[in-house]
């Protein structure tokens, strides 16, 4: 199986919706986060990942985000002939309040630990 990586969006709160009378928590994919670079491993791609998470902490990317209401939400993509899996994962720098929107929002998103 082949990887690649990228982000998405999640916003922190619910919000109202055009098409839906409950508020919804929006996941968005992140314009250009997906760069074509091709992983080999499963394992080589949540590295890759890791790197980033731990970029975006440092740089203050990921407190910027935190601050306007987002989170960063990261995803693993295999394929192998027709099938796809996708894995989508969060980093343990955010709080445990944060933390626990996220799995409420979606309980498979993997925390990854840096």
């Amino acid at each position: 199986m082949k990887y690649e990586i990228g982000q998405y969006g999640l916003t922190l709160e619910k919000t109202n919706s055009w098409a839906a009378d409950t508020p919804i928590h929006f996941l968005w994919y992140v314009e250009g986060s997906a760069s074509g670079i091709i992983y080999e491993t499963y394992g080589e791609a949540v590295e890759k990942v890791k790197e980033k998470m731990h970029s975006d902490k440092e740089s203050g990317r990921q407190a910027e985000w935190l601050e306007q209401g987002h989170l960063i939400i990261y995803f693993t993509a295999g394929w192998e002939d027709h099938g796809i899996m996708m894995k989508m994962h969060i980093s343990d720098a955010y709080d445990e309040k944060v933390l626990d929107v996220v799995h409420t929002y979606d309980d498979r998103i993997i925390v990854e630990s840096l």
